[in-house]
């Protein structure tokens, strides 16, 4: 079976890392884990090679927030990955939203080990 190949930005570098680590140093796990926190970074993964799925925390500090990210590289990349969004705010309303958005779902970010098990969950189903 080929890898699922996931694409995660935040602005929150240590995160990054961290998710990445977990997500790929898993056995069981059948990804390969690109991380960005901007836009050139995302440009930059997706020109290399299209990913399975972009996912995307709600607040993007300076460059706004996922949401907008994802209109601006639809607007000017060529992507057919599915798209998460992923947020430490409220919940309930971001979890109605994202459908709205055209997101595929949404994960609660609570700590590191809960993101990649959501993750291989929604990826794996």
């Amino acid at each position: 079976m080929e890898k699922k190949r996931i694409l995660i930005v935040d602005d929150a570098f240590f995160q990054l890392e961290v998710l990445k680590e977990l997500l790929e140093n898993k056995a069981d796990t059948n990804l390969e884990v690109e991380i960005a926190s901007d836009f050139q970074g995302v440009s930059k993964v997706l020109l290399k090679k299209d990913c399975d799925y972009i996912i995307v925390d709600y607040l993007l500090g300076s460059i706004g927030t996922g949401v907008e990210l994802k209109a601006r590289v639809q607007n000017n990349l060529d992507t057919n990955a599915k798209w998460v969004m992923m947020s430490t705010l409220n919940a309930e309303a971001l979890a109605e939203q994202h459908h709205t958005d055209g997101f595929s779902g949404f994960i609660q970010k609570a700590d590191c080990q809960k993101i990649a098990q959501d993750l291989k969950a929604l990826i794996f189903a």
